[in-house]
């Protein structure tokens, strides 16, 4: 609540678009639409992630802090846009707006500095592959996440607490879609030039630094790609970046515009429009920019879910050890069958030996593998049991490898 002489102070009004009479109805489809599109797309990337194993790496670790992060932003601006534009009550109380900036704050600072922690990935897994796992790792990928949201609770505290305690005496219209810090602190009548000036500084440092850093990051990664021998490597190198690449490119570029596009009342309408597009339109075409077009989250999508009778659908993208392992089936053992020949034995399935391999990965072999000599029986368990190993061995490298080919 907020004091101007006698006067108490308990509601601010917000225009948004209340120049736009005859389109209000479409103006509030559309918002419901990317409302809805966002969270939906959102929750389900951050579940996805968290229920699929083969997602837990730091790029999506990162994408899945970016998910949440985008939910809370569109949550703190959109509904009451919403609410506005079918309502045409556009009142919001003193409390309202400041816990809006507090959100709206937040989450795109938060945005910024994961955006950031992306590009440093990135250049991690470009320029030095051989020690990715050893960099990256989830003591510094938790680290790194604590200290993007951390610090973004704290900074837009301050903030915060240093807008509420201004006087709003001249007016109480809000010609924006939302309250923000720049717009809060010009409608105020209180001496704000110390304000605007640690702000300048505050920008400098939690917007400018973070994107010079991915600005030198990618310049890097461009220049350690180009010095890549083959076409085909240069070409799987720059695809793991160009999603987040493309995210960069969707954040900053209307933030620039928006922020650093002089004052004009008669481009306000212009200026509530370009505010929606880095509102709304932006965080919607993030989820199918950085994962649609990503085969693993993809064919993670596709994975359904077991069902009853213990049959389980959606593993095409697996190997024959990770279908049988994960599920619990009959699996083929490559190099079994020349075991079966060398010691005279007898294999169904066309010489092929086959076994059991559970859900806890102890193997039910085929105990009672016959043997031609003599007639005597022979237990090749053993000999299944160390081919089992020898192919899990294998397929660790292979993932290694192909993990270190596609950086």
């Amino acid at each position: 609540m907020n004091y101007c002489g006698n006067t108490t102070i308990t509601d601010f009004y917000i225009l948004g678009f209340s120049h736009f009479k005859t389109e209000q109805i479409l103006l509030s489809v559309g918002i419901m639409i990317m409302y809805l599109m966002t969270i939906v797309g959102n929750l389900a990337i951050t579940v996805v992630i968290s229920l699929v194993p083969k997602l837990h790496t730091p790029m999506y670790f990162f994408l899945c802090n970016l998910s949440v992060i985008d939910v809370i932003y569109v949550s703190s601006t959109l509904p009451k846009l919403l609410s506005i534009t079918i309502t045409q009550d556009n009142r919001i109380s003193f409390a309202g707006c400041i816990s809006q900036l507090y959100f709206f704050t937040f989450s795109g600072v938060c945005d910024i500095f994961v955006l950031t922690s992306m590009a440093g990935d990135r250049y991690v897994a470009i320029c030095r592959p051989l020690q990715y796992t050893l960099i990256m790792n989830r003591r510094v990928c938790g680290t790194m996440s604590a200290m993007c949201w951390t610090v973004s609770a704290v900074n837009s505290l301050l903030l915060t607490l240093l807008t509420s305690v201004l006087d709003f005496c001249n007016s109480l219209e809000i010609n924006y879609i939302l309250c923000d810090l720049k717009t809060m602190t010009a409608l105020s009548s209180s001496n704000t030039t110390s304000r605007k000036i640690f702000i300048f500084v505050e920008d400098i440092i939690i917007a400018f630094v973070p994107f010079s850093l991915t600005i030198v990051s990618y310049f890097q990664i461009i220049s350690t790609i180009l010095k890549l021998h083959s076409a085909e490597s240069r070409l799987k190198a720059f695809s793991s970046c160009t999603s987040h690449l493309t995210t960069v490119i969707l954040f900053y570029a209307p933030a620039l515009i928006m922020y650093m596009k002089p004052e004009s009342e008669h481009s306000r309408e212009q200026d509530n429009l370009i505010s929606l597009l880095y509102v709304a339109v932006v965080p919607m075409l993030n989820r199918f920019v950085y994962s649609l077009r990503n085969k693993d989250v993809l064919n993670a999508l596709k994975t359904r879910v077991p069902n009853g009778g213990g049959a389980v659908q959606g593993l095409e993208g697996w190997s024959e050890t990770e279908r049988a392992s994960r599920s619990g089936g009959w699996i083929r053992h490559a190099g079994a069958e020349a075991e079966v020949e060398r010691s005279g034995g007898w294999s169904g399935h066309g010489g092929v030996e086959w076994g059991w391999i559970g859900p806890g990965g102890a193997e039910r072999g085929l105990e009672q593998n016959k043997s031609g000599h003599g007639g005597e029986e022979r237990g090749l368990k053993w000999r299944l049991e160390r081919s089992v190993l020898e192919q899990d061995q294998q397929h660790r490298k292979n993932t290694v490898k192909n993990t270190l080919q596609m950086f």
